[in-house]
């Protein structure tokens, strides 16, 4: 094989003058296979794949404070109830001093009581006294004349007196006021009477016994 190479090289030569190259190498040892042509094996072999960057872990929000639930709300508090007559369970003592207006006319008549005189007195304002009228000859005494030393009148005409006590009617206590201020002196007044239904009912039931002006007869 040898000798005819030589024998072809040689001719070669000769008619061109060029020396001839020899073949490339084809040995499949020395050749590196495409991209292409690598095994998945070899492709994770050469080229690991990369582990995905981790993101940065996130803070727990702050826990909730703890809820307290709301105590339940106090009961309503219920005032005690007020007896008919506008009278308050503070004045229900002085009760026992009411009377009617049939009553007060009788005592106005009679004008004594177990041998007591009786004097009636009115508890309104002085201006309602005055101007809106009185039962005929009482004596005016408002519950601002209660706060401090009685008036001269108080201690010269009424002990050893009943009285008998009116103002607004029956959603007035300043009757009952002035009745207990009298008890509080210790002047031996009374007993104590309180017109329940006030000046207007003796107003609209004996016209012809109330008088406007000054009082009378207490100077």
């Amino acid at each position: 094989m040898q000798r005819a190479w030589g024998a072809v090289v040689a001719a070669m030569i000769v008619t061109t003058g060029c020396t001839p190259r020899e073949p490339a190498a084809n040995s499949k040892s020395d050749a590196k296979p495409s991209p292409a042509a690598r095994t998945p094996e070899a492709a994770k072999t050469e080229n690991p794949p990369s582990e995905p960057a981790r993101q940065p872990e996130r803070e727990a929000p702050p826990a909730a404070p703890p809820v307290t639930a709301a105590p339940p709300p106090a009961p309503p508090v219920t005032p005690p109830a007020t007896p008919a007559g506008g009278v308050t369970p503070a004045d229900e003592a002085a009760s026992k001093w009411f009377i009617t207006v049939e009553r007060a006319k009788e005592l106005f008549d009679s004008k004594e009581v177990n041998g007591r005189q009786v004097i009636f007195i009115d508890a309104r304002t002085f201006l309602e006294f005055r101007d809106e009228g009185h039962i005929r000859g009482a004596m005016h005494y408002a519950t601002a004349y209660t706060r401090g030393r009685p008036q001269p009148k108080v201690t010269n005409y009424l002990p050893g007196s009943a009285v008998v006590i009116y103002c607004h009617g029956e959603l007035c206590t300043d009757s009952i006021e002035v009745g207990r201020y009298f008890e509080s002196l210790k002047l031996d007044i009374g007993p104590v009477f309180v017109l329940k239904a006030g000046f207007p009912a003796w107003k609209a039931a004996y016209p012809h016994l109330v008088d406007k002006g000054n009082e009378v007869g207490f100077d």
